[in-house]
């Protein structure tokens, strides 16, 4: 089996705008089409930010980076049974202090004069958070959910 259809991950959460120190409440809802092994259901807080490197021949490369993650564990390796309702986990995760330093500045701008120079390597924007719970299930597609919010 690769986890193709063997359930759904939800994730329910009472807001989506978030400031630094706040804690995030939620709910990570499982349902199972059928009994399986799996590593674990865990819930994390991470940041992503798109940054252009330069590569051969004067080309720009775009890339995302994970730049900040706080994984959660909230259940551990067994088996999962086939449920007729949601398996539920509560969960708490804390929006880091300083989470408005997290990442690069976005665009390296030069000034000489009249002259205003943009450097073609870096950050392209700010980063984007999420939260995304999961079903760990070894050697098959995870059963997963994520939901972006702001910070």
């Amino acid at each position: 089996m690769f986890g193709i259809g063997a359930g759904k991950a939800e994730l329910k959460l009472p807001e989506t705008v978030y400031a630094p120190g706040q804690a995030i409440k939620g709910k990570l809802l499982l349902t199972l089409s059928g009994p399986i092994n799996a590593d674990g259901v865990t819930v994390k807080l991470y940041a992503e930010q798109t940054f252009r490197e330069s590569a051969p021949k004067g080309r720009t490369n775009t890339v995302t980076r994970r730049i900040y993650e706080l994984p959660v564990t909230l259940d551990g390796k067994k088996e999962y049974p086939k449920t007729a309702e949601p398996l539920s986990y509560d969960f708490k995760l804390v929006v880091p202090e300083n989470a408005k330093q997290i990442g690069a500045p976005s665009g390296s701008v030069i000034s000489i004069g009249p002259i205003t120079l943009s450097s073609n390597r870096g950050p392209t924007g700010p980063p984007k958070w999420f939260v995304e719970g999961q079903l760990d299930i070894p050697m098959a597609f995870d059963i997963k959910a994520r939901t972006q919010i702001i910070v």
